[in-house]
């Protein structure tokens, strides 16, 4: 009997303790499953904020570039600014652009508006920095005469005669600065908000409390909670905090600064579906920890229960899986590295053409949603995959629905087994194809020479460089010199001086090939071109004549007032050089040559 009491304690204690460490474990696992998804939800919001920033900066930084074409329009020919033609092409942009309209005003007028009552001191200030040459984006304000709507203004300086004269500005709805073209990233309402750097708040729409910190002291009571937001915008980065209101309940604010009058978009999303699933994790996390503790009580049924438990622990990740990716546009997928499986959200299949959310990593579709030059360096990321906690980062090509590849960011973590083997990939892939376009145009732009069109002298140089150091690599260099140059200038003008330039960048890439050959303007009424594969010198002869030919003929310009020609330097590639400075300097020397053989002419 004593014996029986014993082994009924002890059994007794095994089953307390088990129960205990049943119930640890699961508390463990809600816990890391939560801040797992509450980091996921932050980086979503973060991304969201990024987006509407690179939404608005482009679109400021879209209309300042059309002003200030328009302006060196102006300043650059004989238009007149106050004339009924620039009228005319503003009304004619304004026409095509539904998005904002361009307005011309004299320093003048500008001047005589501020005697108006009504001027505050900020306008002063901008028509300073006008006078003075800089481009300005205003405050916003509120406007009666545009219709009872708030309004900011982007305006730039037009020079004439090399003085300010007046100034092109564009008003645009101060709305657009917190809207985004972007879609389905939560399932809760973003509430966006346009705030100063002291959290005073900017009216946009609809008049509104003067602070943003007044105006959520009743909801966030913590004063720690209050400074939290005001270091998040003093440090005017991207940045994503959660926060407990009073009734327990929680919110998400991030903070972005926009560049521009010290302004910030302020965004808050309530988390009540966080709450609520953290509530279901619990209640489900207690009852399978009950289930799991009477399981125990039968000693044949334990490792059967047991593995129904993992199961459904896997499901419940399945699930949340997949609602977290119903919270944004952004792909999620997992990879397991001994079977080489991949699975996608169900949100993947509306971005890449996958038949199936779950493929074989050998398969030959999971190869061919990669592009071709990108498919070995995944190849040896996977093979090769970094320690566990770091985040691996890489912008892909891949196969987009309508069969042409766009840009994608890929982002993810590998975790290992307890030998250190990886075990499992898990991460995201969002779409940058946009922003990527954008930074390609900017690149373009920044190669460009503004006037012909052509490459610039740092530009022309490198790609020739490059070119030279492939593999029998042949071609000829040619140096092109405008003869007389100054004397057109002193003629017939700068402006005319510009167009002409223009018409010889013209002239060029008509007789080169503009899928091969290399031009770019070296500077002043200088010329660079490089003829690629081709070493036959009786081809490159012709090419120079060709030049010549139509270079004469835009003396026609000024019919016959102002003959135009030009001397061309040729040096062939290879030669006895070995750097592209010999090659240049070859060139060079042959073009001065033609000048002495009495200009209007070509020289190897």
């Amino acid at each position: 009997m004593k014996w029986s009491k014993r082994v009924i304690v002890f059994l007794l204690l095994c089953f307390i303790l088990i129960s205990l460490l049943i119930i640890v474990s699961f508390v463990q696992y809600r816990t890391q499953l939560d801040e797992e998804f509450d980091q996921l939800i932050e980086e979503n919001l973060t991304a969201y904020a990024e987006g509407q920033r690179t939404e608005i900066q482009g679109m400021i930084v879209d209309i300042k570039g059309t002003l200030e074409a328009i302006a060196v329009m102006v300043d650059s020919t004989e238009i007149d600014p106050e004339g009924p033609w620039l009228a005319n092409y503003l009304r004619a942009i304004g026409e095509k652009q539904a998005r904002y309209q361009v307005t011309y005003a004299s320093l003048s007028e500008l001047f005589s508006g501020l005697n108006d009552s009504g001027v505050r001191p900020e306008d002063w200030q901008t028509y300073d920095l006008l006078s003075r040459g800089k481009s300005v984006v205003s405050n916003v304000r509120f406007s009666k005469r545009m219709g009872e709507k708030y309004y900011f203004s982007i305006a730039v300086p037009v020079y004439k005669n090399g003085e300010v004269a007046g100034v092109l500005r564009s008003l645009v709805q101060a709305e657009k600065l917190v809207q985004t073209l972007q879609t389905g990233y939560f399932r809760e309402s973003v509430q966006s908000y346009l705030v100063k750097g002291n959290g005073d708040f900017v009216e946009i729409s609809e008049p509104l409390p003067n602070n943003l910190y007044t105006a959520m002291r009743p909801y966030l009571t913590e004063q720690e909670d209050q400074d939290s937001v005001r270091e998040m915008l003093k440090q005017n980065q991207n940045t994503t905090c959660k926060f407990q209101l009073e009734d327990q309940s929680y919110i998400y604010i991030s903070t972005v600064s926009l560049g521009y009058n010290d302004w910030h978009i302020v965004n808050i999303t309530s988390a009540e579906n966080v709450s609520r699933h953290s509530k279901v994790i619990m209640q489900y996390t207690v009852e399978m920890g009950v289930f799991l503790i009477l399981l125990t009580i039968a000693a044949g049924l334990a490792f059967f229960w047991t593995v129904q438990r993992q199961k459904k622990k896997l499901h419940l990740e399945h699930e949340r899986y997949a609602v977290l990716a119903k919270f944004s546009d952004t792909v999620l997928f997992q990879y397991f590295y001994k079977d080489q499986i991949w699975e996608f959200t169900s949100n993947a299949q509306k971005l890449l053409p996958l038949s199936s959310l779950r493929i074989c990593g050998g398969n030959e579709s999971s190869v061919e949603i990669l592009h071709p030059d990108d498919r070995k360096r995944v190849a040896w990321q996977l093979e090769n995959p970094l320690p566990e906690g770091e985040i691996c980062s890489q912008e892909l090509r891949m196969m987009g629905l309508n069969n042409t590849y766009f840009w994608c960011l890929c982002q993810y973590q590998t975790f290992y087994d307890k030998k250190k083997r990886p075990l499992l990939a898990m991460g995201k892939l969002v779409d940058i194809n946009s922003q990527k376009e954008r930074e390609l145009i900017l690149l373009e732009k920044s190669e460009r020479d503004s006037l012909t069109g052509l490459y610039n002298k740092a530009t022309v140089e490198n790609q020739i460089r490059l070119y030279l150091r492939k593999e029998r690599s042949r071609g000829f260099l040619y140096m092109i010199d405008i003869d007389n140059f100054k004397q057109v200038n002193d003629r017939r003008g700068h402006a005319e001086g510009d167009r002409l330039l223009a018409r010889i960048g013209t002239v060029l890439c008509s007789v080169f090939r503009e899928e091969s050959d290399i031009l770019g303007r070296a500077g002043g009424d200088e010329f660079v071109a490089f003829m690629t594969g081709s070493d036959d010198q009786s081809v490159a002869t012709d090419r120079a004549q060709r030049i010549l030919e139509k270079i004469r003929a835009l003396s026609d310009l000024w019919e016959g007032s102002c003959p135009v020609s030009c001397s061309i330097g040729i040096a062939a590639w290879p030669g006895d050089y070995t750097e592209y400075e010999d090659l240049f300097r070859a060139a060079d020397h042959a073009m001065y040559h033609a000048k002495k053989e009495g200009k209007n002419t070509f020289s190897f």
